[in-house]
C-alpha cells in the first residue's frame, strides 16, 4: 500500500509515495542482484529502492537456557524464561543454595533447616513466574515483580547460608580445641 514517506534521494524536504514492488533488486552493500526475488519499497518519483530493515530473530528456548546473563534478551517473556529455566537464572540459583544448605544442615545439625525447607518448597513466586511466561501475552510488570521477589529470596537465603556456615565452622573449631 502506498504510504507518504520522505525519499532521501529525490525530495529531502517533502514526502514521496512509495510502492511495494516484487522483484530482483540490487543489494545495497555489494551491488549484486538478489539471489531470491523479494519485496522492496520503490519511490514513484526517482525509482529509489528503500533499504529493507533486517530484524533480529528471537532466541530459541535452547539459546535462552544456554545464556549466562540476560543482557541480549528483547522482551520480558524471554527474560522470565531465562530466570525460570536457565542454569544462570534466579530459580536454579535459589534451588542450588537451598540444596547446599540442606546438605550442611544434615551434616552439622543446623537448627534453621525448616526455614530453608520453607524457602525451597514455597514456590509461589516461581509458579507465578511460570504462569506469566506461559501466557500468550505476558505482563511485563508481573514478570519483573516475580523475578525481583525471587532475587530477594535468593539474597536472603545466600546471606543466611554464609552466616550459618561461619557460625557452625566457628563452633566446630571451638569444639576441636
Amino acid at each position: 500500500m502506498p504510504r507518504s514517506e520522505i525519499c532521501k534521494n529525490c525530495c529531502p524536504n517533502g514526502g514521496a509515495l512509495f510502492d511495494l514492488k516484487y522483484g530482483e533488486f540490487e543489494d545495497f552493500d555489494t551491488g549484486e542482484v538478489m539471489v531470491e526475488p523479494g519485496y522492496r519499497k520503490i519511490c514513484r518519483n526517482c525509482g529509489y529502492a528503500k533499504k529493507v530493515r533486517k530484524r533480529k530473530p528471537r532466541p530459541t528456548m535452547d539459546q535462552i537456557c544456554q545464556m549466562q546473563s540476560p543482557e541480549g534478551l528483547r522482551n520480558c517473556k524471554d527474560l522470565g524464561r531465562f530466570h525460570y529455566f536457565a542454569d544462570a537464572g534466579v530459580c536454579k540459583k535459589l534451588q542450588a543454595v537451598c540444596n547446599r544448605y540442606a546438605e550442611l544442615a544434615r551434616e552439622r545439625g543446623i537448627t534453621k533447616y525448616p526455614l530453608f525447607l520453607h524457602w525451597r518448597y514455597n514456590r509461589h513466586d516461581a509458579e507465578a513466574l511460570y504462569k506469566e511466561i506461559s501466557k500468550s501475552r505476558a505482563n511485563a510488570r508481573r514478570v519483573r515483580i516475580c523475578i525481583n521477589q525471587l532475587q530477594d529470596l535468593l539474597d536472603r537465603a545466600s546471606a543466611a547460608l554464609e552466616n550459618d556456615f561461619q557460625i557452625t565452622a566457628a563452633a566446630l573449631f571451638d569444639q576441636s580445641t
